[in-house]
């Protein structure tokens, strides 16, 4: 290309102002605006649309507007809550600035975290969220090591990830992006890469202690390493800052769970519900329907798991009537019939768990995917996508493998070993013909099927059921004559 980068930037002044920080107007609400007193504007040789730097914990920077009548001869800032954090200050306490020596940024490193951090490597290189990113940031928007910056793209990809930490930025110093700046995020794939994270997420909190999103990604990141105690002090933390996190109550639920602590966990779940925002439990955006279904699914968990089934069934109903087709939900809600001794009901609803299809069942992946190749057609999707596609297949299959496999037991229970031993054979058709559970069950009913047996499962005339095909073989055989299976007895 023919174009070249532009060198121009503004030359600063060596001195410093020290202002008193006050909230902002309702009509400026733009994040990065800083408004200052006319007066202090000329004295620092600042003109309307100037960058600042400001100076806090933390070096930041913000672009210039003139205040109001009111405000004049007050010696005031007036800055945005959000961008106050990037400086570690607050209200009524002071900041230096003076006019910044702006540059262009040549690489900016960009971290996505708060509850939903993992959702941005879904497609390859991200050209198109990068796009986004930058033609916002390209309007004057100046950005220094270690600041949060708040970019929407769930409107156009289905997800929230609009929170991001500039991890790194060349040069270090006050700058803007252009055309020409190479954006790119941390890639948190993989496990090494969590103790980069969480050095960076460290780092941050010693400028803003109170920021409830990165308290959040530590939780995710200790939650991930199975450093359960670090994890509940750093969602304590959250909650702390921001009782109504639905986030933060859902997974102090889930490691309580771990921990056993099943009152504890019930208590959490049936916070998250609480604080649960009704926007969200009415959004089309899959990945927050899933987490509604998986947040009610878990405190259904937490009934059954403390004995209360009558509340477990309950619970399962209540997402079955808005989340038809949960498959894994009617799996969950067959066993507890199961456990009731409730049999008919167990096969009625194992059997409208078989009823639903692959193309049915809810896949965050498959919305996701759909909804990327109609709004962003050139989009190629990334391998680490396409494997997840292929693990929500593998999980489809699971669950259709643990139907049929309770659907036996439910049949055996009522004494229909004909069905039951029909089912155990279709469920070692998915998946893994392996299934020990399975293979156990075929191998009770082909016995029992054949009734009087002796303790070692021999019947009456001494012959053996080989536990995978179900051919007879005579005593003394280790091995099935039929298909090679070991004999179990």
């Amino acid at each position: 290309m023919s174009e070249k980068r532009s060198n121009d930037s503004q030359n600063p002044t060596s001195d410093f102002l020290s202002l008193l920080i006050k909230e902002p107007k309702k009509k400026n609400l733009r994040r990065n605006f800083v408004t200052i007193d006319p007066e202090q504007i000329d004295i620092l040789d600042l003109k309307k649309g100037d960058i600042v730097e400001l100076l806090g914990k933390k070096k930041t920077a913000g672009i210039v507007k003139a205040s109001g009548r009111k405000d004049r001869g007050l010696g005031i800032i007036r800055i945005h809550s959000k961008f106050r954090k990037n400086m570690g200050r607050e209200v009524d306490e002071t900041v230096e600035i003076r006019k910044a020596e702006v540059k262009l940024a040549k690489k900016v490193v960009l971290l996505p975290y708060g509850q939903n951090r993992m959702s941005i490597n879904n497609m390859e290189n991200n050209e198109e969220i990068i796009e986004i990113i930058k033609h916002q940031l390209e309007d004057n928007y100046p950005i220094t090591i270690f600041d949060k910056i708040y970019i929407s793209t769930n409107v156009l990809l289905g997800f929230i990830v609009d929170n991001y930490l500039v991890a790194s930025l060349i040069p270090d110093d006050v700058c803007i992006v252009d055309k020409y700046t190479d954006i790119i995020f941390m890639d948190d794939s993989a496990e090494d890469d969590y103790i980069k994270d969480y050095n960076l997420f460290k780092k941050a909190l010693e400028f803003d202690s109170h920021d409830k999103n990165i308290w959040l990604s530590l939780g995710n990141i200790y939650r991930l390493q199975k450093n359960y105690e670090k994890a509940e002090e750093a969602y304590n933390n959250v909650i702390e800052l921001d009782p109504k996190n639905y986030w933060a109550w859902m997974t102090l639920g889930l490691i309580y769970n771990q921990k056993e602590s099943y009152d504890q966990a019930l208590n959490a779940f049936q916070n998250a519900l609480k604080h649960y925002p009704v926007s969200l439990e009415k959004t089309p955006i899959p990945l927050m329907v899933g987490k509604h279904r998986s947040l009610i699914r878990n405190l259904g968990f937490t009934y059954k798991r403390m004995g209360e089934f009558d509340k477990a069934i309950q619970t399962f109903k209540n997402i079955l009537d808005k989340y038809p087709k949960s498959k894994n939900i009617w799996n969950e809600l067959g066993k507890i019939y199961l456990r009731k001794r409730e049999y008919n009901k167990a096969i009625k609803t194992f059997k409208m768990a078989l009823r639903i299809n692959s193309n049915e069942v809810y896949s965050p992946e498959s919305h996701i995917s759909e909804l990327t190749k109609i709004l962003l057609p050139n989009t190629k999707l990334s391998p680490k996508f396409l494997l997840m596609k292929k693990r929500h297949q593998k999980r489809f299959l699971q669950d259709n493998q643990y139907s049929l496999y309770y659907l036996a037991k439910a049949f055996k229970a009522i004494g229909n070993l004909d069905e039951a031993l029909k089912s155990c054979k279709e469920c070692l058709e998915f998946v893994n013909p392996n299934f020990e559970k399975a293979l156990k069950l075929q191998s009770e009913l082909l016995v029992n099927r054949n009734h009087k047996t002796t303790s070692t499962g021999e019947n009456e005339n001494g012959v053996k059921y080989c536990i995978k095909c179900g051919k007879p073989n005579e005593i003394g055989n280790k091995f099935c004559q039929e298909c090679g299976t070991k004999l179990p007895f």
